[in-house]
């Protein structure tokens, strides 16, 4: 994850998780671990790029900045993310399309309603204390700062 000078990192919300792209924290609510940072990034790139066919190679520049990595190394990160959010379903966020890459899948937030939100966007919830909250085209709502 690249951050320019003087931007903050985003924070995810999506299902019944945030992410803090900064720290490296996943919440469900009840309990916050930090992912390694490696994962982190992993991360960050699958909530920018959801519903988009992504290559290893294609995640190799941003997430591991270009370095020769092995497809293990491709493979344990998506594993512990895969182990983290969907233990009981593998494919449900991020699946995997044989011998080409993989298509990220994040829901909204569960706490935002899903109609009825601020401006007709989806995810976005219409309360007064959250004005820099976005819609992002696939629903997650992304937090600077």
């Amino acid at each position: 994850m690249t951050v320019e000078p003087g931007n903050k990192p985003a924070r995810y919300d999506f299902g019944h998780w945030r992410f803090d792209a900064a720290t490296g924290n996943l919440s469900d609510g009840a309990t916050t671990s930090r992912l390694e940072p490696q994962v982190a990034r992993l991360l960050t790139y699958f909530l920018s790029h959801q519903n988009t066919l992504v290559t290893r190679d294609e995640l190799v520049g941003p997430v591991w900045d270009g370095r020769i990595v092995s497809d293990d190394a491709v493979n344990r990160c998506i594993s512990i993310l895969r182990q983290k959010l969907t233990p009981g379903d593998r494919n449900l966020y991020i699946e995997t399309v044989v011998r080409r890459g993989f298509i990220s899948h994040f829901p909204p937030p569960a706490d935002t309603p899903r109609s009825g939100s601020m401006h007709g966007i989806p995810g976005v919830p219409a309360t007064p204390d959250a004005p820099e909250l976005a819609a992002e085209p696939d629903s997650i709502v992304k937090k600077t700062g």
